[in-house]
């Protein structure tokens, strides 16, 4: 029974940091990775395109919308203030672009699922969907959890969800 505690603490002890960090008001966004790609809008409208004909549970109203509220989130995402990157790492743009394409519904249908494509879009073209051992670093049940937590979220709670994203990127 020791050794197995022992073993789930060690296991999930990257968890069990974040919820310390989150308790001690500690936590951080951030990141370590400089995106290697930068989302267009061209990119994000191809992307919901692709996920409109091959994800079969949308309705037919899925990815519908004006491409004007999704152009503003990837403008948003990739923001300069005097020549600088107001969010410099990948692990902030992807987790700022979940956040506002959730908060943000720049679809008729499917916002929940279309931000965590664009986010698991986002993630890949930067080489950080998984591990270098070939492990996903954001499970299903942890996108999910993410997703709707952004969802049911305050915006007076923007900054903590953002860095509880960033955190379970890293």
């Amino acid at each position: 029974m020791e050794n197995e505690l022992i073993r789930l603490i060690t296991d999930y002890s990257g968890s069990l940091d974040i919820l310390q960090d989150y308790d001690d008001m500690a936590l951080e966004s951030g990141g370590f990775s400089k995106p290697v790609y930068e989302l267009t809008i061209e990119d994000a409208v191809e992307a919901v395109e692709k996920a409109k004909n091959d994800y079969k549970k949308g309705s037919a109203l899925f990815g519908a919308g004006p491409a004007s509220k999704l152009k503003s989130i990837i403008g948003a995402i990739n923001q300069t203030f005097d020549g600088k990157e107001l969010y410099p790492t990948a692990e902030e743009k992807a987790a700022h672009l979940l956040y506002f394409a959730v908060k943000d519904h720049p679809f008729t249908d499917g916002n929940k699922r279309l931000a965590a494509i664009l986010f698991l879009h986002y993630m890949a073209k930067n080489g950080l969907l998984y591990t270098k051992s070939g492990e996903k670093r954001v499970s299903d049940g942890a996108l999910a959890a993410l997703t709707l937590l952004a969802a049911v979220s305050s915006p007076k709670e923007k900054e903590t969800m953002i860095n509880v994203i960033t955190n379970a990127i890293k």
